[in-house]
């Protein structure tokens, strides 16, 4: 999977207002209905306003950043802007059951402030405290990921081995304090990393899992008092999608994560964007059908048109920026070639904070119409950086809100150490919510 300044570009908040209005209440048959005088216009109410349902916020936290290298602790993240943690990763065992990715992290490493008598430390004690200082708090543990996802297929192939990973993964959630799971499997029947088995049936099976796991889970629930959440990530790209059973998935998850970003990288030969809201015309790769639905727009109608309920469905934003070494001087630096081998600094995965240093020391933003998103370009060192700033994170917001989407996810929060482009993505949420 995928793996403090101002904000950048000054911006326009919308907000959302509305009206609704009751149908007329029919008679009832053989009443004889006498016309009344008009009202006047004072005492005529005003139309209920329009209610926006609640936008989710939620922010994955990778285990292995807790280590000297990034240094970011389950304490720093702003939970308190979040409605759900997702934990990344959990993996599964050759054994089919649902175990640890990194052990000491998840439960040895103990810190001060651990809960006593939870019989575990780690960031999962670390979790439970926020928990208690965020009664609302959801804490999902993500299984698999880009790296973990090699024993999926063969986890799903027969009714036995699903069986013991859902009794695992019930056991460990309930042991843990974790409120559900989400099934990051990159991907079914095809793609992925090296060394991912495939099977023409995972797609089938997936269905299969996902259904056990829901009656599981319910009943668990009845049992203890509480709801467990079920759900999915998935790529944006629906050359992957079109393996999954979406019509049949809806009535089974609760959410549906769509990793909106990574259109364009590192493996790309020319510029382009990271994370784009719509489809640019300049993009030479226009002129075909499925390539239009290569955008944040594209893969949420995708997924409505397949059958998922727009309320299960988040939208992806990226922590970070992506930057490559172009020929110097451009005029269009767009869905241009990179040069062979880079030769300067920062390009590659970015921190937020790193971009907006690079903005603050005068590299100047640009906007792409098209796409709807922003990117920068040094026309001395040829450095270009695609990456998500105020005003395109408020337009994926007002895609949520127009789309009646259940929210967005943040990939990952230690990218947004400073918590600006988390803090104001909540913001710009709150504005466009009736008062």
């Amino acid at each position: 999977m995928r793996h403090s300044i101002p904000l950048l570009v000054p911006l326009l908040v919308l907000a959302f207002a509305g009206c609704a209005t009751a149908p007329a209440s029919k008679p009832p048959l053989a009443t004889v209905v006498r016309p009344e005088p008009a009202p006047s216009p004072a005492a005529t109410p005003p139309p209920p306003a329009k209610v926006l349902p609640e936008i989710g916020v939620g922010g994955y936290f990778a285990s292995n950043n807790i280590y000297a290298k990034r240094d970011y602790q389950v304490a720093d993240i702003p939970a308190s802007k979040l409605t759900t943690i997702y934990y990344a990763f959990l993996k599964i065992d050759a054994d089919s059951t649902l175990t640890f990715y990194d052990r000491n992290a998840d439960i040895v490493k103990k810190l001060p402030d651990d809960p006593p008598k939870l019989g575990y430390h780690g960031s999962f004690a670390q979790l439970q405290l926020l928990k208690e200082q965020n009664p609302k708090l959801r804490v999902i543990g993500s299984v698999g990921g880009g790296n973990m996802s090699d024993m999926f297929s063969p986890m799903v192939a027969t009714l036995a081995t699903r069986k013991v990973f859902i009794d695992s993964a019930l056991a460990f959630m309930q042991k843990y304090g974790f409120d559900g799971l989400d099934l990051d499997w990159e991907f079914p029947v095809t793609g992925g990393q090296p060394g991912v088995p495939h099977d023409p049936e995972d797609g089938r099976r997936l269905t299969k899992l996902l259904g056990e796991m829901r009656r599981a889970f319910d009943a668990a629930a009845l049992a203890d008092g509480r709801k467990y959440y079920l759900g999915l990530t998935v790529s944006p790209n629906p050359g992957y999608g079109k393996y999954l059973e979406i019509g049949d998935l809806a009535a089974i998850v609760d959410f549906l994560n769509i990793m909106t970003y990574d259109y364009h990288g590192a493996w790309d030969a020319t510029s382009g964007h990271l994370a784009p809201l719509f489809a640019s015309p300049e993009d030479p790769g226009f002129k075909w059908e499925a390539t239009k639905k290569m955008n944040v727009a594209g893969a949420v109608q995708y997924y409505i048109e397949r059958g998922m309920d727009p309320r299960k469905l988040h939208i992806g934003i990226p922590l970070y920026g992506i930057g490559a070494q172009l020929a110097v001087g451009l005029k269009k630096p767009l869905f241009t070639a990179k040069v062979p081998k880079a030769t300067i600094k920062d390009t590659g995965v970015m921190d937020y904070a790193s971009v907006q240093r690079l903005v603050a020391g005068g590299t100047h933003p640009n906007w792409d119409e098209g796409a709807h998103a922003p990117y920068l370009y040094q026309p001395d060192t040829g450095l270009f950086v695609s990456y998500d700033d105020g005003r395109s994170v408020t337009e994926k917001v007002e895609l949520v809100a127009d789309k009646g989407l259940g929210g967005v996810f943040f990939w990952e929060l230690s990218q947004d150490r400073g918590g600006d482009l988390v803090n104001f993505t909540v913001w710009t949420i709150g504005r466009l919510k009736p008062r």
